[in-house]
C-alpha cells in the first residue's frame, strides 16, 4: 500500500483543476482553475479582475484538488490553506509556464503559438496573468482508509525531486 504522501503527490500531478476559495467582508467565493504543480506552488492563469484574484491576492486563501470518482470510497483530495500571489518572471515561474503549456495542449487553440513561446511574450500579449497558490497547510483526504480519513502533510513533501 502506498503512503499518504506518495498518493497525494500522484493526485497532485494527475488532477488538472484546483478550486480556490477566498472571502471578503464575510462573503465566500470559489473558482476553479487549471494548474501545474512546481517547486512548492501551484501555478495558474487568471484574469486580474477575477473575484478570486481581487479578494485573494496576498491574502489567506484555501484550495482543493480532487478527481471526480463515482463511489464515496474512491474520494481522495487535497485540502490546502495558503496564499495567492503573482508569479512574476522568475526562472522558477518561467519553468512552471513551460510545464503548464506542455500539460495543457488546448492552449495552442486558444492563443497564438508565438505567445506560448515564453512567459514574457504571453503576458505582454495582454492575456490572463500568471499567479501561484503556495500552500502552508495541507491535508490529504482518502476515503479508501475510512470515511473522512485525513492526514496532515508537509507542503514541501508534495513537490519531491524537482530540479
Amino acid at each position: 500500500m502506498k503512503k499518504p504522501t506518495e498518493k497525494a503527490v500522484k493526485l497532485l500531478n494527475h488532477a488538472h483543476i484546483m478550486t480556490l476559495a477566498t472571502s471578503c467582508n464575510g462573503k465566500p467565493w470559489a473558482a476553479a482553475v487549471y494548474y501545474v504543480a512546481y517547486k512548492g506552488s501551484l501555478y495558474f492563469f487568471s484574469s486580474p479582475e477575477a473575484r478570486h484574484i481581487l479578494e485573494g491576492e496576498g491574502e489567506a486563501a484555501a484550495a482543493t484538488v480532487h478527481e471526480n470518482p463515482f463511489h464515496f470510497q474512491e474520494i481522495e483530495g487535497l485540502q490546502m490553506e495558503g496564499e495567492i500571489t503573482k508569479a512574476g518572471l522568475t526562472p522558477t515561474a518561467m519553468a512552471a509556464f513551460s510545464r503548464y503549456v506542455k500539460r495543457f495542449p488546448f492552449l495552442k487553440d486558444l492563443f497564438a503559438l508565438k505567445n506560448l513561446g515564453s512567459l514574457a511574450g504571453f503576458l505582454a500579449a495582454g492575456k490572463p496573468k500568471w499567479y501561484r497558490f503556495t500552500p502552508e497547510t495541507v491535508l490529504y483526504l482518502d476515503n479508501s482508509e475510512g470515511f473522512g480519513h485525513r492526514v496532515a502533510l508537509e507542503p514541501e513533501d508534495l513537490f519531491p525531486d524537482e530540479g
